[in-house]
């Protein structure tokens, strides 16, 4: 009769202790300045959560999200944001001047440096023909505006029916031949002069070679 009884309560008791003794589920880990993938209040076993963090801060190691494991009741690689610099997104475009040296890239971390160079005939409003601009806190740094230089001209092309619709700057001095595209073989000529452009009708390329093409439009 008394080994009846221990055998019940050997069948009682281990399999509870058996239950007791198996891997346990973790808890909703606590996270600061970011949010867990998937959201529950219990993790299974074995369970893997992903996590990212808000603006100025990054997951802890290299990648922009982290992953942390349930084991018997315990997380391993414990979700935790760190402060991060925040970064810039592409440098703005502005007329008149173009990038130069610089890979395309999605962001630009803090510090980074780009350099802005105007077009030919133009410079900032300092009197210069570059400029470098820094990503600081998110933000590029003092973006230049190119404007026409004292000493050369800009002819917009648009205006005079040609078939070309961009501007160009011409030194003073210089002189540019510009291809009427609307007619085959038709070019015509502007110059600089004092700040003043004159210009010539589209000529075809053979009163141009018979030296017939004239300068009698300013512009």
């Amino acid at each position: 009769m008394g080994m009846r009884c221990l055998e019940l309560v050997l069948l009682l008791w281990v399999p509870g202790l058996l239950q007791a003794q198996g891997p346990q589920p973790c808890s909703t880990p606590s996270l600061d300045a970011g949010f867990l993938l998937p959201v529950q209040e219990s993790y299974p076993h074995g369970t893997k959560i992903s996590y990212s963090c808000n603006d100025g801060y990054k997951a802890e190691g290299r990648g922009w999200w982290g992953t942390s494991t349930c084991f018997n009741g315990l997380w391993f690689g414990i979700p935790v944001c760190i402060i991060y610099p925040p970064t810039c997104h592409e440098p703005p475009r502005i007329s008149n001047a173009a990038i130069i040296n610089q890979d395309f890239q999605d962001v630009f971390t803090q510090d980074t440096e780009v350099v802005y160079q105007c077009k030919d005939g133009y410079t900032t409003k300092e009197g210069a023909t570059k400029k470098s601009v820094f990503c600081r806190a998110g933000v590029w740094t003092d973006v230049p505006t190119c404007v026409p230089a004292a000493s050369a001209c800009v002819l917009d092309l648009q205006r005079l029916d040609i078939g070309a619709t961009s501007q160009i700057s011409i030194k003073d001095g210089e002189t540019k031949e510009i291809d009427c595209t609307l007619w085959q073989d038709y070019s015509m000529f502007a110059r600089c002069s004092n700040g003043r452009i004159e210009a010539t009708k589209c000529c075809h390329i053979t009163s141009i070679k018979r030296n017939h093409c004239r300068f009698s439009e300013a512009l």
